[in-house]
């Protein structure tokens, strides 16, 4: 008897994770997949199982991915008396759109931020040659700014790129669960004249694009 969607979604919130995953990992594991050591040295020493990958965290997780899609849309069928109803807005509900708008201000101000690095060494330049008075505190700080920028501009939209992945697979999954559950309600009609294996096609090519 296969568990219901209920009790998976239980057992996602209090997942049995497996022991070479960090609950509380290091402060640079995103950039150097440091979370990932237990596991790579697990599969050096025997071939990896199933049940050695662990599981997905609950907030990416595809049923519950799924349940706040079907609460935003629940919102948006009883805000929106005209018809005039918005899948987007729904999806961008799934994550929180004011995260990802805090991703896209992030992205771009780190984006024009390396803009700053040739008007800096400009004015370094200048008060070498004469042409701009500045005091050695200021020309130290300038200098020290060339060099720091660049490394927090990229670790800035690594990090931005990553967590915009991240946002992506749950909205994504979230539309794929949907779809899955339309299609068990398509009608013998429509199945004599597409196969399922057509109309999944069909549909996963709209959430892709």
């Amino acid at each position: 008897m296969s568990p219901s969607k209920e009790d998976a979604i239980k057992e996602s919130e209090n997942p049995s994770v497996a022991e070479n995953y960090s609950m509380d990992p290091p402060l640079f594991c995103n950039l150097y997949f440091s979370h990932l050591n237990g596991l790579l040295k697990l599969g050096n020493d025997r071939q990896l199982n199933p049940d050695d990958l662990g599981v997905l965290p609950a907030e990416v997780d595809p049923l519950h991915c799924y349940e706040r899609f079907r609460e935003a849309w629940s919102s948006e069928l009883k805000t929106k008396t005209d018809g005039n109803y918005s899948l987007y807005s729904t999806t961008l509900k799934v994550v929180g759109a004011w995260k990802i708008i805090f991703i896209a201000v992030v992205s771009s101000l780190s984006g024009n931020a390396m803009f700053a690095v040739p008007l800096l060494q400009e004015a370094i330049v200048k008060s070498q040659d004469g042409t701009r008075v500045l005091s050695t505190a200021v020309l130290w700080v300038l200098i020290t700014l060339t060099l720091i920028i660049p490394v927090l501009t990229t670790i800035t939209v690594s990090r931005a790129q990553s967590k915009r992945t991240y946002y992506d697979l749950q909205m994504q999954s979230a539309l794929r669960m949907a779809i899955h559950a339309k299609i068990l309600t398509v009608g013998p009609i429509a199945q004599k004249q597409y196969s399922i294996g057509e109309i999944t096609t069909l549909f996963q090519r709209d959430v892709m694009t």
